[in-house]
C-alpha cells in the first residue's frame, strides 16, 4: 500500500496518541482506532510514522514536551508550523508520500506554506 504518515492526534492501535501531553505516554487506550485510520487501512494504506504536533493542537508551531519542536527542513532556525507541522516537514523531506492532518484554523495550510509543500483542506463530507 501507499506509505502514509499520520498526525499524532489519530488513534492507531498499539501506538500512543499523546497530543503533546507527557501524562498520555503509555496511558491512553491504544485499542481504540480512529475512523479515518480504519478507512485508510481498508483501502490498503501502509502507515509508517506518526508526526509531531503542538500540545493540544492549539498553536501554529509544532512543539510539545513529549517530542520537542519540529524544525522547518528548509531553514532549521524556524519552525514547521502547526498544528500539522510534523506532517508538513516529513512530506517536504520526502519521508512520506502523503501526510494526513487536520485543519480547523490553518493546521494544514500553515505547514504547507512554511515548508513549501501542498496542502488540501476539502469541504466537509467531500472525502
Amino acid at each position: 500500500g501507499l506509505p502514509i504518515s499520520l498526525k499524532d492526534s489519530f488513534n492507531v492501535p498499539g501506538y500512543d496518541s499523546t497530543i503533546g501531553y507527557i501524562s498520555y505516554i503509555g496511558n491512553k487506550d491504544t485499542r481504540v482506532q480512529s475512523n479515518l485510520v480504519t478507512l485508510l487501512l481498508d483501502l490498503g494504506a501502509n502507515f509508517h510514522a506518526k508526526t509531531n504536533i503542538p500540545q493540544t493542537l492549539m498553536t501554529a508551531d509544532s512543539e510539545n514536551n513529549v517530542f520537542g519542536r519540529t524544525l522547518n527542513p528548509n531553514k532549521l532556525s524556524m519552525g514547521a508550523g502547526g498544528s500539522s507541522g510534523g506532517e508538513g516537514a516529513l512530506v517536504r523531506l520526502q519521508g512520506s508520500a502523503i501526510g494526513v492532518g487536520t485543519d480547523i484554523a490553518g493546521s494544514i495550510r500553515i505547514p504547507a506554506l512554511v515548508n513549501g509543500t501542498y496542502g488540501l483542506k476539502p469541504s466537509i463530507n467531500r472525502l
